[in-house]
């Protein structure tokens, strides 16, 4: 099937011995094509652009990847049948997204190239929609990409870090307002805020919240302000630094009583976890894409006084192995 089913999982947790089974997954409506980003690797050998075998720099033919729109294959295999085209270039690497306004291709190369005239008038008469095309040795020249999400006009610039997967994003976005507006809160805090969207989202839906966000990325950062300026909310403010910097930013007068955390794979560093039970906020809204170091996570927040309250999958990446998890945290005894 072409849809992505409603699943209830059978799995369940044990934390401090206690059972907790996840609610039903939430899911896209789409099982194939629905990633908004395609990175692939240069061969100099082949003059080809393909994905790397896992736990290798061998760069592996290229005949379509289903997970993508088909339009991104077609540019791929448009460019890989005109090698002649991008070898002058002496390319490193290749990256198409889709946004809002349409495609966006970036070529990134070795040096600044001298003169990409010709590969880029070659790709856009082959491909009229490729709306942004770039072509630079640096990641901040790359063609930057626009979306609208959760009510939000959203721009990421470089190399920033976005979601692959738009519409099911939107859905774990709607579900963590939704889990934050479960009790009133005046201040929140959005840790590894990346580009802003999460602590947007929460700006947008509680205006009278004050939110702080905290992103080491400094070029996120310069994207979660302009996003904050481009969307008109003032009730939102971004600090670059470590996430587990919070109190010495903002000092202990302004103690969150809500905080989102969307970590990387390797989860909340041993920092950001003593910060999080000294700033001792009435709840946690975790987002992890990684249910290891999560269940690591959660066991030493449950050890250190707080609740497993509800536990949402989120199929962010059919037909993968990969899942993202929705974990909501609360202070015992509240």
């Amino acid at each position: 099937t072409d849809k992505e089913l409603p699943v209830t999982t059978a799995i369940t947790y044990e934390l401090d011995g206690k059972e907790i089974s996840p609610e039903e997954t939430v899911c896209g409506e789409n099982r194939y094509g629905y990633r908004n980003k395609m990175t692939l690797r240069y061969d100099p050998a082949s003059r080809r652009f393909g994905y790397c075998r896992e736990g290798s720099d061998e760069v592996l033919s290229f005949h379509g990847c289903p997970l993508c729109p088909d339009r991104f294959s077609e540019i791929v295999l448009f460019l890989n049948e005109h090698p002649d085209l991008t070898a002058p270039l002496c390319p490193t690497g290749l990256c198409v997204r889709s946004g809002s306004e349409g495609l966006s291709l970036s070529i990134r190369t070795e040096s600044e190239p001298e003169d990409p005239s010709v590969l880029l008038n070659a790709v856009k008469g082959a491909f009229p929609d490729a709306v942004l095309i770039s072509v630079s040795e640096s990641a901040q020249s790359s063609a930057p990409v626009r979306d609208r999400i959760a009510g939000l006009e959203m721009a990421y610039s470089g190399d920033a870090f976005r979601q692959v997967n738009t519409p099911v994003f939107e859905k774990l976005l709607d579900l963590l307002t939704d889990m934050a507006g479960e009790v009133p809160f005046e201040r929140a805090a959005d840790l590894y805020c990346g580009s802003g969207v999460i602590g947007l989202a929460l700006a947008h839906a509680f205006p009278s919240a004050r939110i702080t966000g905290i992103e080491i990325n400094p070029d996120a950062v310069e994207d979660a302000k302009k996003n904050a300026a481009r969307n008109g909310l003032g009730n939102i403010r971004f600090f670059a630094g470590d996430a587990a910097s919070f109190r010495k930013r903002t000092g202990d007068r302004e103690r969150p009583s809500l905080v989102t955390v969307d970590p990387p794979r390797a989860g909340l560093s041993r920092q950001m976890r003593r910060e999080l039970t000294d700033l001792a906020p009435e709840r946690i809204l975790y987002v992890s894409c990684n249910p290891q170091t999560l269940a690591r996570d959660v066991r030493e927040l449950t050890e250190a006084g707080y609740a497993v309250a509800r536990v949402v999958p989120v199929n962010m990446f059919p037909a993968t192995k990969h899942v993202e998890s929705v974990v909501k945290l609360t202070r015992a005894g509240l």
